[in-house]
């Protein structure tokens, strides 16, 4: 007898234990799911995050920092302002001379619209140190500069 109660008592644990002995009311439910709310994000945006944009809104912001974004694609009619959001007087003027922006106060802002496709780099009368490059292309169409200044037409389907 002492072996049969023995027995129960160990089934009676295990079948506790299997079961849990907590109240289960205060404890969350877990096969809830979480909704998680996305931002839709359309592919202008991303193209203007890599500096591809469609010509009728191109801004680039000027900073302690540099030039943001420092390089920017655009089509031919395409224009781009600049906005000083520095604390200093700063200037833009593209190494070919196509643009100068003279010097640009704080909170000023200078464009420029692009009529011929090409490459233009450019820089900051008072920033050395401050690059970018604007890339004007037809529509469809992108360029490559190599290393040698040449600069080569590729169509977007080939």
């Amino acid at each position: 007898m002492r072996k049969e109660f023995l027995i129960l008592f160990v089934v009676v644990l295990a079948v506790f234990a299997a079961i849990g002995c907590t109240d289960t009311e205060d404890q969350p439910v877990t096969n809830e799911t979480d909704i998680i709310e996305e931002e839709e994000v359309t592919g202008d945006e991303i193209l203007e995050d890599i500096g591809i944009t469609d010509g009728n809104e191109n801004q680039i912001t000027i900073s302690e920092e540099g030039y943001n974004p420092s390089e920017m694609e655009i089509p031919v009619g395409g224009t781009i302002t600049w906005v000083n959001e520095g604390s200093t007087v700063q200037s833009v003027v593209a190494d070919d001379g196509t643009f100068d922006s003279g010097e640009i106060a704080e909170g000023e802002s200078f464009s420029y619209t692009f009529d011929d496709t090409g490459i233009h780099q450019y820089g900051s009368d008072q920033e050395p140190l401050f690059e970018g490059v604007i890339t004007i292309t037809e529509s469809g169409e992108a360029l490559q500069d190599d290393q040698s200044g040449n600069t080569t037409v590729v169509p977007a389907d080939g």
